[in-house]
């Protein structure tokens, strides 16, 4: 996480700055659910242990509006692939094709990830400044 927070506001995200504005962006959570926070290279040797009986299915990086975002994407990446299979487990990426060039994209989908997501929180401009 980023102290400074998301550039983005979109409607749907637990990190939007016009959501839970009183509490600390710290505190926040992308998807509105409080989990602990793990270093993600302790995570990934864990499940890089015995992947076959872990109970993840897939892993997904999702990403926020951050200059570092693109840059720090390719580290967790990096850092799952490096301790755990993508044929085992397979990676998806919800991205922010706000900052993301296609060459970005092809270099996700060579190390290792298999999806790429896109969330579209608003269609049109006018919209998207609403939100």
């Amino acid at each position: 996480t980023y102290p400074e927070g998301c550039r983005a506001n979109c409607a749907y995200c637990g990190l939007a700055r016009h959501r839970e504005a009183d509490r600390d962006y710290a505190d926040r959570n992308f998807i509105r659910v409080d989990w602990p926070a793990v270093p993600m290279a302790e995570i990934a040797a864990r499940v890089g242990a015995d992947p076959e009986n872990s109970p993840f299915h897939r892993m997904c990086i999702s990403m926020i509006t951050h200059p570092k975002s693109d840059e720090d994407t390719f580290t967790v990446l990096k850092t799952w692939t490096d301790h755990v299979d993508p044929d085992a487990i397979p990676i998806s990426i919800l991205s922010n094709p706000t900052t993301m060039t296609r060459e970005d994209v092809q270099r996700l989908r060579d190390m290792g990830s298999d999806i790429f997501t896109v969330a579209l929180d608003a269609a049109t401009p006018a919209i998207f400044d609403r939100t």
